[in-house]
């Protein structure tokens, strides 16, 4: 599915072709889809994608939507202040880098002038030695949601769907109810 997404991407911009848009497109759908419904997402990140490329700025003015969107839109501001400090081929390489969550968070003290403080916060969902991607800068499920997308299926995007699906299989789907209160 995301082959043929990208396809149909390449027909309506060719420039997803370039390996810079195909980032930037790759980065907003994934942090666009922070809470979201995926058709409406994927049309906001498509406008914004379409601002980006004339601005070359993720936080731009096409606003994210959505139930979330304080937390995309703060993505989207930490993406352009790293990308202005080592590029955007360096920051490709680090989300795609698998690597321990301290090694990564050092990375964001030591190339990026975050304070520690900063670092830590960005990256806490994970313990200190556990190896993970960069992208888990996004959190746990973005970040593995952002692998997933480029075909690193190293790591479970564990979403709403994944926890329904958990839930059918381990028979907690569903709440008990108490027969009297079904009854009334």
């Amino acid at each position: 599915r995301l082959n043929m997404a990208m396809k149909i991407f390449s027909e309506l911009d060719k420039d997803t072709k370039k390996a810079e848009n195909r980032f930037a497109l790759s980065l907003l759908l994934t942090v666009t889809s922070n809470g979201n419904q995926v058709s409406d997402q994927t049309n906001n990140s498509w406008d914004i994608y379409n601002e980006w490329k004339k601005t070359k700025k993720f936080s731009n003015s096409v606003k994210p939507t959505g139930t979330r969107i304080s937390n995309i839109e703060k993505h989207l501001a930490l993406i352009d202040e790293v990308i202005e400090k080592i590029g955007w081929k360096e920051f490709k390489k680090f989300v795609e880098t698998h690597d321990t969550n301290r090694n990564h968070a050092q990375r964001a003290v030591s190339e990026w002038g975050f304070t520690q403080e900063g670092a830590r916060k960005l990256f806490e969902d994970e313990l200190a030695d556990e190896v993970v991607p960069g992208s888990v800068m996004f959190g746990g499920k973005l970040g593995s949601f952002y692998n997933n997308l480029n075909g690193d299926f190293s790591t479970i995007t564990m979403d709403r769907w994944f926890m329904r699906t958990f839930g059918r299989t381990a028979g907690t789907q569903l709440a008990k109810v108490d027969r009297k209160s079904f009854n009334e």
